[in-house]
């Protein structure tokens, strides 16, 4: 969706969530949005080196489907949004280290992500 969806806690309570985009504006949250997400934070989260992380002191990792339920739904999103035919194009934008011999053309990162996971 090219959004940056942003979060903020508000004090004594709630949580105002909005999308931004490219040129500043605010958008409402949809459950589309939402979907996007989810499946965006899974992706980053099988995709980043866990090399880079296994020392650090300052990033801990969590397991972004840490139940039975959390992965049927990852799987419920997955599937529909290909059968929307929303990831084809999407996947087309993104690239997987060119120096392990996987790019866009050669692969499908959200399948190589959930098979990975």
């Amino acid at each position: 969706t090219r959004l940056d969806v942003r979060c903020e806690l508000c004090i004594p309570g709630g949580v105002v969530c909005g999308a931004l985009d490219a040129e500043g504006t605010v958008h409402d949250v949809t459950p589309d949005i939402w979907r996007n997400c989810q499946l965006a934070s899974f992706l980053r989260h099988e995709l980043y080196d866990a090399e880079l992380t296994a020392h650090s002191d300052t990033l801990r990792r969590y397991d972004p489907v840490p139940t039975p339920e959390e992965e049927k739904r990852l799987l419920g999103i997955v599937e529909e949004m290909y059968s929307a035919g929303v990831l084809p194009g999407a996947v087309e934008l993104v690239a997987q280290d060119v120096g392990g011999g996987c790019t866009a053309e050669h692969m499908d990162l959200v399948l190589y992500a959930v098979f990975h996971h």
